[in-house]
């Protein structure tokens, strides 16, 4: 026969069991939580890099732009090429940590890698010319040509001694690097005036096969 001390030590030892449960489970739920909260933790800083990686890059394209209008060499356009190809994989993902982490933001992928697409083929269009206007080590620029028609004219007009002729190739050559300073369209409209009546003068001009 059980008696009431033996009940109640029962009872109590029931009570310690299920109040240790409740603690293990407590401890259970809280690791849980804070497991989960370092993954999300991790997952955020790990886009907060992505994020800063792909806007060093820009800033690195931006660079290689800059470095290749200035110098005109291939090796920025490469430089430029792989800087792409770098934020579009860090851009890529930059969308996938968001939609892993169901991140609520504003942010569409699609229009920023639109965005660096244009800029890029604009790139592209912008070196090739570039490349035209003013050459390469290999091949004369648009501008060595300009250069040398210019210089043969001026050679021609001296040899003809024709003072309307010779203020009108002046005119010309002022404008040309009004032009290149500016690149203004009204200029350019000038410039193209002044070239017809340089014609018109030439065509007047007695012996003025060679300046044809």
């Amino acid at each position: 026969m059980q008696t009431p001390q033996y009940n109640q030590t029962r009872s109590i030892k029931q009570l310690l069991s299920y109040g240790a449960l409740i603690i293990v489970l407590f401890l259970g739920t809280f690791f849980y939580a804070e497991q989960t909260l370092n993954n999300k933790r991790a997952q955020l800083i790990s886009l907060e890099i992505q994020i800063l990686n792909a806007s060093n890059d820009m800033l690195m394209m931006r660079r290689h732009e800059k470095d290749f209008i200035a110098r005109v060499d291939s090796q920025y356009q490469e430089k430029m090429t792989a800087a792409y190809e770098h934020i579009v994989i860090n851009l890529n993902d930059i969308h996938n940590t968001i939609q892993a982490n169901d991140l609520a933001t504003d942010y569409d992928p699609q229009v920023t890698l639109d965005s660096v697409n244009t800029y890029y083929q604009t790139f592209i269009t912008l070196a090739d010319m570039l490349v035209l206007i003013r050459g390469t080590n290999e091949k004369p620029g648009l501008i060595d040509k300009l250069k040398d028609s210019t210089l043969s004219l001026e050679k021609e007009v001296n040899a003809s001694r024709n003072n309307r002729l010779d203020e009108l190739t002046l005119t010309t050559q002022d404008l040309m690097y009004q032009f290149f300073s500016d690149f203004e369209a009204d200029v350019l409209r000038e410039i193209d005036t002044t070239l017809v009546q340089i014609r018109s003068e030439i065509a007047q001009t007695p012996n003025s096969t060679s300046l044809n």
